[in-house]
Parts: structure tokens; C-alpha cells; sequence
């Protein structure tokens, strides 16, 4: 398998998609002590969101096979499966969860010692223990998680410790590790015996025997899983339309939480809006048009808009249009497109979507953290320049006819635009690229399609053009950034599969000739933040002057919240909305810390 695997394979969902298409104030007020209470006490009341899952008996609680059926739920998922810890992204600090505040990172970088919070108990009341992180490590290993790019092997010190030995030195490991979330080792024990030895005798996580054992796993498909979260799943009663999570009294800090059960609606948009018009739900992350955020504000709804670190924007095939292949093309694009037109189609509203400006693989918020302003400045802006756009097509050898630009090899410039048609959002912001383009002298045809087949199109290279995200909301890391635009969905993490087919060896300008399969590894590594922000700065330029994939906007959450129901969000502008909801959503910390609770 892969060591690109993306870091769950649970589910396919709008985040994924998007994904195609990636202690200051905060820590003061969240450094209360945190444990488990088996006396639960609460104010009452249901807090109630939305979110896609499937239903059983597709729908199953089996979250360490890679299948895509587990019902996960986002960041719901922490109010029953705890993860280590949840990162603050604003101060770069940990709120720990499962796991206890000693866990560290070694000061060369080289060892993480997870220790389990004492006193933590799942629902059945046995003990959470070392044991339960180790074998949700060695299941992992055998699924090839990201992670084992950089971790190079580990075991279980005490009853209590799990030590990770880092080969080579990177922030993103920690993270990795803390974010997961464990489950039983009395669930998956028979399995985890059998990969320990395959792994201690050097066997790959390809290797055909471990491999067997992931298949066996991945037939595993429960119709229910013990939690270690302030909730519990009403496993009986999971519908096509909702499901419960109950009050799990020995769950970690359920003695805080106010709420005494969690509903969740299931369903993508178009199922969500009207609940959160009608008040049925409290909160959501779901992508939202413009007209209806509009109609929010009207009703009284709060809209957060925290960061989200990615957005829209569209690649190419490169395998069945070698033309792409040269770079003066894909500059003209970025020259001709008018971005921020393109934004303020995409949400009409510059709080939840912004103009890309640095055109660096990776959120505008980011760069200034990853690069010196001298840095900084050598990234081409790429503003709006048809001349030079024209200048740049004829450079490459394409000429005008007309009002339609002809390929070198004469023919017409001619090509479809694949899109998820159920995302409003992603809908705006493709039809604008197919209104923008013929203007140019693109003939574009727009193709709709349901978002759980774009990804098999994708992969399978079924398209010309495809709306294809950048950046990355599932880590605060530009690594991931570059790896999900690079590799996630081309040959080198597809493998026999070619995706977008884009050439990982470039020669640059900027940086020489690079290979950027191993750029992407390399950008996620170093014992220091010097050695780190200079192999993103590498990765960064380079990827400004090729565009892989061409940004256009770049998205921030209109996540609308129901003031009449629930009180104790913060106010805008406050560091928790640094956190990527998509990610580390900041309803979790709040939720544990009591903060929420019914108005």
C-alpha cells in the first residue's frame, strides 16, 4: 500500500470532496484540569446538528478497517471516541483529551511519549489503558498511515506509555498521533496479535500477510462500539434520518457537560437548510450559498466564519491533455480568471470567501507564518491580465481563431468541467469558471455530477477539467497542503491508477529541478522551525510557478449557529476560530469544557 494513504478511509463525505478540490488567550481559558467524572451532572437539553453519514446495515462501527462505512460524524465523532488531544491552532498548544498533558515530543525530535490520561473508563467501565492506543497504532501501521512516513517504529513501555520512535524528525507526527482516536484493544485484539509479530520482523505494511489481515478487519462491521466520549451512540435506533447520542456517564468530562444528549440529522446542504431555517439544528459546518447565509441573518442566526485553510479550485488532466503539461498554459489561466469575481459568485459574503493572493499550494492565512517577507515577495500574485494571458498561450505555441483559442496541434481548445452538483457552493464557483472561460476562448461544457462519483472519475482520469480544492483543512501542517494536491489524487498515491497524471520531476525557475513527490515528504520535516519553514518556502515557490492545481478563492466557515437554543459560543474574533472546524473543531472543546450550553 501506498505510505500516501490519506489518514482516515472511513467515510466520503463533503469534507473529503473539499479536500480534493487538502498559548495565548485561547490556551488561558482552556487550561482547566480535565478528567472523568462516573457521575455525570448537566442543565438538560439536546444539542442537535447535522452531518452525512451512512445508515446500517451499509453504515457499521468498525473504525480501524479501510472501509468507507463507519459512521464517523466529523468532529462529532469526538463527543464519543476521544481523540489524544484536540490542537489550538492559534497558540500551537494541545487541549489533551485521552491523553495525559506529559505527553511530549523529545527535545531532538526524535521520540513522542504518548501517556494515557488515568482514570479515563470506556462505556462498559474497563479501564482505558496503554494497550488500547498500541493496538490502534499497530492497525494503523498495517493500513499504512500517513504517519509512518516519519515513525519508525514503537511499543508499549508500561500499561500506561507508548513510545514512538521518529526516524525522521517532523512536527506533523505529533499531531498525527495525538488526533487519532484509540478504540479498544478488547474489540480488536485478535487482529492486533496477529500484526505485532508481521511488523517486529520488518515486514511491510504491503506485504501480502499483513495485508490479510486488513482484509480480515475489513470485514469487521459492528452494530455497535464502546465509547470513551462525554456520549454514547443509541445504537438500536441509528435511522436514515437521525440518530441519538446519549449521555455516557463514565465518558471523559461528562461530570462538565451541559447537555444531556446530542442529535445529529443526516444529510448533505440541501437536507440541512431547512432544519437550521426551522431551528432544528444548533450548529453546522456545512458549506452554505451565499442567499441562504443572507436569509440567516434575517432570521436571527448567528454565522461564524472561522478559518478553514483550503478552497475552490480546478486542475487538469494531464495524461489526456498534454498541452496542460506546459506550464506558460496553466500561468495564462491564472492571468485571464478574475478570482475575486469568482469568490464573490462562489458566497457573495468576503467573511466566508476571499480571493487567493499568493498562489503558494497552502492558506494565504498560513504563508506569512511558513515564509520570510523576502520569500514572500518572490511569489508571483498573478493578477488579472488577459495581455499578458494571450502572451503567454502564444508563447507556448497556441494561436487565436476567431474568438476560440486552437491547441498547437490545431485543434480547438475544447473541454468539460466535471463538478459535485450536489454543493451549491461548488456549483457557483464552477459556473463562473465556465462562464470566465469561453469570455477568454475556452469552450468549456459543464458537467454535474454526484459528489460520491467525482473521486472514481478522478482517479480513473473520466475528465478534462475538474473542480479540485487546494490547501488542506484537516491540519494545521502546509505538507498536507501539498500532498493532498500532489499526490493524493495522482499516480504516485494511486498506484496503478493515474488521477490527474500531473509530472512530479519539474524543472523550475524558482528552485531548480525538483522532484516533488519527495518534496512533499521533505516539507513536512525538520528537527527545527528554520529547517521546516525552508523546505515549505521550497515547495511553496515552486508550486507558485507551476500551479498544479489553480486556486481561486480561498474559503472560511459560515457555520451558522442557533442562538435561541444554545448559549456559549464565543464572539467573533476570539483565537478558537483559528481552529479548522473540519479538523479540530472548536464545538468539542467547548462542549467538554461546559462552556455550551442550553440558552
Amino acid at each position: 500500500m501506498s505510505k500516501y494513504l490519506p489518514l482516515t478511509g472511513h467515510e466520503l463525505n463533503r469534507r473529503q470532496v473539499l479536500q480534493l478540490l487538502g498559548v495565548g488567550t485561547a490556551g488561558a481559558t482552556l487550561a482547566a484540569a480535565c478528567g472523568r467524572s462516573d457521575k455525570a451532572t448537566s442543565s438538560g437539553g439536546e444539542f442537535t446538528a447535522g452531518y452525512p453519514y451512512s445508515t446500517p446495515p451499509k453504515g457499521n462501527f468498525n473504525y480501524l478497517g479501510g472501509v468507507s462505512d463507519a459512521i464517523t460524524m466529523g468532529y462529532l465523532w469526538d463527543f464519543f471516541m476521544i481523540p489524544g488531544g484536540t490542537y489550538l491552532w492559534a497558540d500551537q498548544t494541545w487541549y489533551y483529551m485521552l491523553a495525559d498533558p506529559s505527553s511530549k515530543l523529545s527535545s531532538d525530535g526524535k521520540t513522542f511519549t504518548y501517556v494515557v490520561r488515568k482514570g479515563l473508563k470506556w462505556s462498559d467501565g474497563s479501564d482505558v489503558t496503554g494497550k488500547d492506543v498500541y493496538t490502534t497504532w499497530l492497525l494503523r501501521w498495517a493500513n499504512a498511515h500517513a504517519v509512518f512516513a516519519y515513525v519508525s517504529k514503537f511499543e508499549l513501555t508500561d500499561d500506561m506509555t507508548v513510545t514512538f520512535h521518529i526516524g525522521t524528525p517532523s512536527p506533523v507526527t505529533e499531531y498525527y498521533l495525538l488526533r487519532e482516536r484509540p478504540v479498544p484493544d478488547a474489540t480488536y485484539s485478535k487482529w492486533a496479535t496477529q500484526v505485532k509479530p508481521l511488523m517486529e520482523s520488518g515486514k511491510a505494511s504491503d506485504d501480502k500477510a499483513v495485508q490479510a489481515v486488513v482484509t480480515d478487519v475489513n470485514k469487521f462491521k459492528p452494530e455497535s462500539a464502546l465509547a470513551s466520549g462525554a456520549f454514547i451512540i443509541d445504537y438500536p435506533n441509528v435511522a436514515n434520518q437521525s440518530l441519538q447520542m446519549k449521555k455516557n456517564p463514565k465518558g471523559f468530562q461528562a461530570d462538565k457537560v451541559k447537555f444531556d444528549s446530542v442529535k445529529v440529522y443526516n444529510g448533505e446542504t440541501p437536507t440541512v437548510t431547512p432544519l437550521v431555517l426551522s431551528g432544528d439544528v444548533d450548529y453546522a459546518t456545512h458549506g452554505f450559498p451565499g442567499a441562504t447565509v443572507r436569509q440567516f441573518h434575517k432570521q436571527g442566526i448567528r454565522v461564524v466564519a472561522p478559518a478553514i485553510y483550503s478552497g475552490f479550485g480546478f486542475t487538469f488532466n494531464y495524461g489526456k491533455h498534454p498541452e496542460f503539461k506546459d506550464k506558460r498554459v496553466r500561468q495564462a489561466l491564472a492571468y485571464a480568471l478574475n478570482r475575486d469575481q469568482n469568490a464573490g459568485v462562489t458566497y457573495s459574503d468576503n467573511k466566508t470567501a476571499r480571493p487567493v493572493q499568493y498562489m503558494a499550494g497552502f492558506s494565504d492565512i498560513q504563508v506569512p507564518v511558513w515564509m520570510s517577507q523576502d520569500d514572500i515577495d518572490k511569489l508571483n500574485r498573478y493578477e488579472r491580465d488577459p495581455d499578458k494571458a494571450a502572451q503567454l498561450l502564444q508563447a507556448a505555441g497556441w494561436t487565436k481563431k476567431g474568438s476560440t483559442w486552437m491547441k498547437p496541434d490545431g485543434s480547438a481548445a475544447k473541454y468539460d468541467l466535471l463538478y459535485q452538483s450536489e454543493f451549491a457552493d461548488t456549483t457557483a464557483a464552477m459556473h463562473d469558471v465556465g462562464s470566465q472561460l469561453p469570455d477568454f476562448g475556452f469552450q468549456i461544457d459543464l458537467r454535474g455530477e454526484t459528489f460520491s462519483q467525482v473521486p472514481t472519475d478522478i482517479q480513473n482520469g473520466r475528465f478534462d477539467l475538474v473542480a479540485f480544492g487546494w490547501g488542506n483543512s484537516g491540519n494545521p501542517y502546509p505538507s498536507a497542503a501539498f500532498k493532498a494536491e500532489l499526490i493524493d489524487y495522482n499516480y504516485a498515491g494511486l498506484k496503478p491508477l493515474k488521477g490527474i497524471d500531473f509530472p512530479l520531476v519539474q524543472e523550475t525557475e524558482s528552485v531548480g529541478k525538483i522532484d516533488l513527490e519527495q518534496g512533499v515528504v521533505d516539507s513536512g520535516l525538520g528537527a527545527d522551525d528554520d529547517a521546516l519553514k525552508a523546505n515549505v518556502t521550497k515547495m511553496a515557490l515552486a508550486y507558485n510557478e507551476l500551479l498544479p492545481v489553480m486556486p481561486l478563492s480561498e474559503r472560511y466557515g459560515d457555520n451558522p449557529i442557533n442562538v435561541d437554543k444554545v448559549a456559549g459560543y464565543p464572539p467573533d474574533g476570539d483565537p478558537l476560530y483559528k481552529n479548522s472546524p473540519y479538523a479540530d473543531n472548536f464545538t468539542t472543546i467547548l462542549m467538554y469544557e461546559g462552556k455550551l450550553k442550553p440558552a
